[in-house]
This record gives C-alpha cells, structure tokens and sequence, in this order.
C-alpha cells in the first residue's frame, strides 16, 4: 500500500521525501469493481475449464463525482524492511495473526526480498503502520487518481498494457518496489 502524508490535510509545504504530489483535482471517476475468486457464483465446471487469470467477475460499475484536494502518495508500496522496522521500533502484533507475514521465514524477510512489498498484512495491520509513520492509506478516488494520472489512463503509463512495466504476476512471485 502507498501511504498519504497526513499534514497534506492541512497546508503541505514540502514534500517528504520518497513521496510525490498529487495536484489538486475535481472530477467524475469511472469506478468497475471486480474479483477474482475460486469458486463465487459460477459453474464450478467452466471455472476449471479456464485460467483464474482470465476468470475475472465484474461486480458492478458506477460514476462518481470527487474533489481531491492536493496531496503527497508514496512512490513505492511499503518494503518488507520498511515494515520490520515498523515492528522493531513499534512492538506492534496483529490481533489476528493467522496468515500475517506468511511469506516470511521464521519471522525473517527472506533474503533478496527487503526491498519487496510487504503482502500478508491486514487493513488493521496496513493502518497501525500507517499511524507509526504519520501518514494514511488513501481514498478510494485518490488512490485511482495517482495511478491514472490527469488523463485518466488505464495504466500509469497510458492505456496499452506494458509487460515490461509491471510485474504480471505470473508466477506468483513480487519484485522489488523499484523494478518498474
């Protein structure tokens, strides 16, 4: 998750470092929810027929109209070190903590994977981080703002999928937060 510097809520004077600005914006977001799940509401047999990458369920779609005002977002999704140091200096634990940190070994970052994102995390952990570093998740509409940009793109990048811009996570795997 990207995090919001929490003073933008006041008067933003500079930006912090590893973060950017997000000009201030009125506009209608075109909002499209979707999962992708094993199993939901579907013919189990045609789910087996194909890929989970391709069994993409569209929940519902709708327009909204929003005012952002400007912000400071986070460049790159929270690290696996940045979230150990999180815990170190914090003492924080998870209320539930079935499956958090799952993809640590023996509480430790695997090795080659600190400057990974962090996965494994709830909305109660992602917010207890998020008040240790006195910042906040975004919004719904700020969080789409800054990926789409001004054009309203469907990638960051424009609206033709790059490959070689993101990790397509076919193979299950994260890469570090720099990569692309």
């Amino acid at each position: 998750n990207r995090l919001i510097y929490k003073s933008t809520e006041r008067t933003l004077s500079s930006i912090p470092q590893g973060m950017t600005e997000i000009p201030a914006i009125v506009r209608r977001f075109n909002m499209t929810y979707n999962f992708r799940e094993c199993g939901g509401y579907m013919n189990i047999q045609e789910h087996i027929k194909q890929s989970y990458k391709n069994k993409l369920h569209t929940l519902y779609s709708f327009t909204r109209d929003a005012e952002l005002k400007r912000f400071a977002i986070d460049v790159t999704p929270v690290t696996n070190s940045m979230f150990r140091i999180f815990l170190e200096k914090s003492g924080y634990s998870p209320a539930i903590p079935d499956n958090f940190l799952k993809h640590w070994v023996n509480g430790q970052i695997p090795e080659g994977y600190e400057d990974h994102p962090v996965v494994y995390v709830s909305p109660d952990d992602a917010r207890a981080y998020t008040a240790w570093a006195g910042k906040r998740l975004p919004t719904e509409e700020e969080w789409q703002f800054a990926a789409e940009g001004i054009e309203g793109n469907k990638y960051p990048w424009g609206n033709t999928m790059l490959e070689s811009r993101c990790n397509p996570n076919t193979n299950g795997k994260t890469t570090p937060v720099n990569a692309f």
